[in-house]
Order: C-alpha cells, then structure tokens, then sequence
C-alpha cells in the first residue's frame, strides 16, 4: 500500500502529531532571529517536474557532475522512476518496468558511473529487500531480488568506495533489528551478523567514510535506549558502537549521517528533547558532542539531510516548521547555524528533503512540494558559503540575466583577465575565450537558456561566478 503523503507525519514514540491541518494554517512566523547568508534559491530545471504526487525522493550526482533523483511516483508512467538533468530539462534514465514497485528508495553511483537504487520491494502483504542496476539501456536487479530473509522497512542503499552496494534495513525476520547486507559480485551476503544492532532499529541509514568504513546511525529502542540516536561501524568483523548507545538527549527521528572531510561522523536529526527542532551532533573521538545550540531552527524539523561543503562546513537542509513548513538549508561556521539564502524557499510544504553537494562546490536540494501537487523540485543555491568556498565578490557579471554579451571584470586592482571559461549547471564546459585587459566581453547568444557558471584566470587569481542565460 502506498504511503500517505503529507497528511500524518508522526514523530519518534511519543503520538505527537503534524497533520495536514496545521500545515495549511501557515501560521510560522518568519525567521527574524537567526542571520541569513547572501545568495538565493534558484530552480534546477522546471519546478515540479515528476509526474504525478511523490514521495521518497533521493537525490545523487554522477561522477560526470549530473544530478539524478529517484523517487515514487504516483503518476504514470512507472511507480517509481529515475530522472536526470541534461542542464536544460529532466528527463527519464530508463524507464523501470512497471512490475518494479519499491519504497524508502535510495539512489547512488559507483565509480564508474553505473546508478543503483535500493529498496523495499511489495511481495504478497510484505516487502523484502531489492536493488536494481542501470546499464545504460536498462534497468535490472543486482543479484536476486527480494534477496532478504524477511519483511524489511526504512532501507537505505550507499556503495562503498570499493563499488560494492551495501544496504540496511528495519529486519522483522530478527525481531525489527537492524540488518546490513552487500553485494558481493555474486550474491547478497550479511556484512556482520543479522539482526546486530539487538534493538528495534528505527529509520537506519547508511554512509561510509572517507576510509571507506560502513556506518549506520538509526534510533534504538533498547533497553539502554528509548529511541534516541546510535551509530554503529563494521571493524572487519562486527559491528560496534561509535560513543554510546541512546547518545542523544532525548527521543530523535529523521536521522542523517554525514563525515567531515577529516572523517568525523556527524548527524542531524530532529530532537523530541527540543521541540523536535534540528539538532546536530558529532563524535570527536572519545564522545558525542552538540555541533552549535541543540534545537536551533526555528520549529520543528523534518526529514533533516547533512551533507559538507567542499571547504568542510557542515549543511543541514529540513523542512523547517518555524518557516511554514517548507524547505530551508542551514549552515554551521563552527559555533552557530545561519540559513544559507531565505528560510522557507519552496512553493509550499515540503517534504523528503534531500541535500547534496555539486563538484563544483553547490549545495542541492530535492523535495517534493505541495506548491506543485507533491511534485518533485530540485533547487540550488548560487551565494558563497564562506571562506574557502566558492566566491564572486571578485568579479564582476553583467548584465544578469544575459541574452547577448555578457561583460567580465575583475575587482583586483591592476589585475588582468587572461582567459575565461563558461561552465554548464553539471561542471562540464561549453565555452572560453582569450584575453589581455581588465575587463572582457562574451557572446553567449548561442548558449540555451539556464544558469551557468563563468571562470576567469588573471593576474589576481582565479575566480568564479554564476549568470543565468535568457
């Protein structure tokens, strides 16, 4: 049975309740209390491009630098789909059979670029584990399908940097604990024991590190847990826990796990100890600490993603209960959160937010939104995040939008522009130019409209920025 979207959201253990009713009110009052970074929320593509409602939606960049999104779609043509973006429009990576159905889908790449999609398959009143493959003309099972021992709920899917697919489970063959398998070239096989986490294993994902490591964080309920926060790691052999179990101070849900670029474990989560409002924590070693105030967004949080940038800040999108339930994107500079561009920026209600960073340095996020029946919207952010991020106020764009000519100049004094190049929205090029003075100009007439990037080499360095084209 498909899910209900959006009508009832019940959080953690306790029977609090959001429901459809209080969403519509709209009644969250505007963020005045916390700083908001320069920079805006610019559309992906059209905004709500799926077909019909959605749910599950997971969001990916193939190693070329083009973002992907899977989801369950309610409409035609299939139930659920995989989309990619051209750098004009979205369209379908293969069309999956109809005979496919999944749910708690995730969607992630190995290194040579093949796409893979975990998830829970329907099978006669229960759903098993599942994991398809694309290889450019269609999409197939990896292994078995259906290849757990049981019913399963809340998998998450992630390759390992080995190109292994791993995925984690809800496992009620082993009383609802939590259960990890992969693909070993041939076969399905459990990485430790079934069933390890020897608790009810509440909303499990999983990520690797840098050292290409498993982890999962999930909410145990346990006897030394009541459902707060638990990570776990396979040292070879079994699992173990990272810090203690039920580090979090109370209840949480809508768990992510995301690694510091010096391999830090960090999760966001919304937090039934503070209004179940975002809280992020990470574990420097010997224990779990509070990264910034615990329960720092405006309202309550849902579907909270993390994910860092590429000069290591930590980002947290969510739907954000103090900003009328819609979606909005936080970052830490080490000691508080800011919201990166306006709090609140989809059409409406959002939903399955889902935050990942470009290679070229830009934060993403996918959701469905209510502004547009349920749909899928993707949006990117186009202001810097900060020193070592990506930066504009050193050059100069112009006219923004651009149809024809478009004017560079760099804010160095005495610096000479040498050479530019126009990038795509996936980071690839599609035009450059040679120069000699302190401004240049480029006919970008032949480009089709959407956003681009533009990088300037000079005497003062090199710099990049963002124009749209129209």
């Amino acid at each position: 049975m498909k899910k209900l979207f959006l009508l009832i959201l019940v959080i953690g253990v306790t029977g609090i309740l959001f429901n459809s009713s209080l969403y519509a009110q709209g009644k969250a009052p505007f963020s005045n209390q916390k700083s908001i970074q320069a920079g805006s929320w610019q559309l992906v593509g059209a905004s709500g491009f799926s077909t019909g409602t959605t749910s599950d939606v997971s969001l990916a960049f193939h190693p070329s630098g083009q973002p992907w999104v899977a989801f369950e779609d309610w409409g035609p043509p299939a139930s659920f789909r995989v989309m990619k973006f051209d750098g004009t429009a979205w369209s379908d990576a293969g069309l999956i059979s109809n005979s496919i159905s999944g749910e708690w889908l995730s969607l992630d790449f190995d290194a040579s670029g093949t796409p893979m999609v975990g998830f829970r398959q329907p099978d006669v009143m229960i759903g098993l584990a599942s994991v398809i493959h694309y290889d450019g003309n269609n999409w197939a099972f990896k292994g078995n399908s259906k290849f757990s021992a049981g019913d399963v709920y809340h998998t998450s899917m992630a390759v390992s940097p080995a190109g292994a697919p791993y995925i984690v489970y809800q496992d009620a063959a082993h009383n609802s604990n939590g259960t990890v398998m992969k693909y070993d070239g041939s076969s399905w096989v459990n990485v430790g024991s079934p069933g390890f986490t020897n608790a009810f294993t509440r909303n499990p994902v999983i990520a690797f590190s840098p050292a290409g490591i498993p982890y999962i964080a999930y909410g145990g309920v346990s006897s030394g847990a009541l459902g707060e926060a638990t990570v776990m790691k396979f040292n070879g052999s079994n699992w173990e826990f990272v810090g203690i179990e039920g580090f979090s101070a109370g209840i949480m849900d809508s768990i992510s796990l995301a690694f510091s670029p010096s391999g830090e474990p960090w999760v966001a989560y919304s937090d039934g100890a503070n209004s179940w409002k975002a809280t992020v924590m990470r574990f420097d070693g010997t224990s779990w600490v509070n990264a910034g105030n615990p329960g720092f967004s405006d309202g309550p949080a849902g579907w909270t993603s993390i994910a860092f940038s590429q000069g290591g800040k930590a980002v947290v999108a969510f739907q954000d209960g103090g900003n009328g339930y819609k979606a909005s994107v936080m970052i830490f500079d080490g000691s508080t959160w800011s919201y990166l561009g306006t709090p609140g920026f989809s059409a409406g209600i959002s939903a399955c937010t889902r935050l990942r960073f470009s290679l070229t340095g830009q934060p993403y996020v996918a959701f469905t939104d209510q502004g547009y029946t349920g749909k899928v919207t993707v949006m990117m952010y186009d202001g810097p995040l900060g020193v070592g991020e990506i930066q504009k106020p050193k050059l100069s764009v112009y006219p923004d939008p651009v149809q024809k000519l478009l004017t560079l100049e760099t804010g160095v004094p005495g610096s000479t522009i040498y050479g530019a190049e126009i990038l795509n929205i996936l980071g690839s090029p599609v035009m450059s130019g040679k120069f000699a003075g302190s401004s240049m100009q480029m006919n970008v007439e032949s480009l089709p409209d959407g956003i681009y990037f533009v990088k300037i080499t000079g005497t003062g360095g090199t710099y990049t920025s963002r124009f749209i084209k129209r």
